[in-house]
């Protein structure tokens, strides 16, 4: 009688309790894996020729990948400007990686040479020649000037003892040539000297601007390619160490990292964009907020069981701030508030599989 008495009573508080209106959280708990959101692997192979990936864990894409290929003995030398596994901070176009190509540094420093030359040449060609040359032209003109001096003083003296009658007037028509021929002289003169003032004829002047152009766009080119050899941050991140065999340099972005967090498929159901998701680093202990990013469409057997994951992306609270990358992350999926009688269904459905 008393036995029925106390199973009557437990079953009653059972039911109530079934019926009672209150709701409660029904969440899911599961070890996840975190990765930085994006992460840059530079490799060099055998042939001394560089490779890099950009990854996308957000959205689980690589994004780009880039080469640079060196002809034998054409690359004198690398140097890495960040030091590998410090996690150093880099930030968004510093130089990570310098390169050096023998044959372009040499291309480049023949054709400065032969456009230094080329200007200093189109100088001459349009301002004047060289100062000797003009110290001659001058020169010249003043012997020029003062023969014509004598010859005019020779030309009034003949002149005069031809109308006294002591010359004759074949001698006076000499001294007349003479005179204008100096002058002649003079004429030249000057205009060799406006010559070299003023320099050569317009023709050359071209020929040579038109050199200085190509020589130009040759160097353009070349420090263009040069520039190639510098390789750049292709975000703010922090060095990371090396993986594998013939990595240079790994840099990760971790001002945001990408949560994946395998569920049982049949539950996925239960996660909706507004499900707040909390994670607990294994090794500092720490509690971060993630966002629910999304649901994948493909499912894996793991453990004999089917099972999804669900993507969430996690904003460290302060800068550089770094999480315990890899399978060392305890999720917790709050999904949302069931009555009782729906949440013991849930458990005893999900338990019984």
């Amino acid at each position: 009688m008393y036995r029925g008495l106390v199973f009557f009573i437990f079953l009653a508080l059972m039911v109530g309790a079934l019926f009672a209106p209150v709701r409660l959280p029904y969440s899911l708990v599961s070890i996840g894996n975190v990765e930085p959101s994006e992460e840059w692997r530079l490799v060099q192979d055998g042939a001394n020729s560089l490779s890099a990936v950009h990854q996308n864990f957000k959205t689980g894409m690589v994004e780009r990948l880039a080469s640079w290929q060196f002809e034998r003995g054409d690359l004198a030398g690398m140097e890495v400007t960040v030091r590998p596994d410090t996690f150093g901070l880099v930030v968004c176009g510093d130089t990570v990686i310098r390169m050096y190509s023998v044959d372009i540094q040499q291309q480049i420093l023949d054709l400065e040479s032969q456009l230094q030359i080329a200007e200093s040449t189109q100088t001459a060609l349009i301002s004047g020649e060289k100062p000797p040359i003009v110290e001659e032209a001058e020169s010249k003109l003043v012997f020029a000037k003062e023969a014509l001096t004598l010859r005019q003083k020779e030309f009034d003296i003949t002149e005069k003892l031809e109308k006294e009658g002591a010359v004759a007037k074949l001698d006076l028509t000499r001294s007349k040539n003479v005179l204008d021929l100096a002058k002649i002289d003079v004429k030249t003169a000057e205009k060799s000297l406006e010559v070299a003032q003023t320099g050569v004829k317009t023709e050359t002047a071209s020929v040579n601007k038109t050199q200085i152009s190509t020589l130009r766009a040759r160097l353009s080119f070349l420090r263009s390619r040069a520039a190639k050899y510098f390789i750049l941050s292709p975000f703010d991140g922090v060095v990371s160490p090396i993986r594998e065999a013939g990595q240079i340099l790994n840099l990760q972005k971790i001002s945001e990292y990408v949560l994946s967090i395998p569920v049982r498929a049949e539950q996925l159901i239960f996660i909706s964009e507004n499900a707040k998701i909390t994670v607990r680093d294994q090794a500092t202990g720490k509690v971060f907020h993630a966002k629910f990013l999304r649901k994948e469409h493909q499912t894996q057997i793991v453990g004999g069981k089917n099972v999804g994951f669900v993507k969430a992306t996690i904003y460290p609270e302060k800068m550089g701030e770094r999480l315990t990358s890899g399978l060392a992350a305890e999720c917790t999926v709050a999904c949302d508030s069931l009555n009782p009688r729906e949440y013991l269904k849930r458990i005893l459905h999900f338990n019984t599989k």
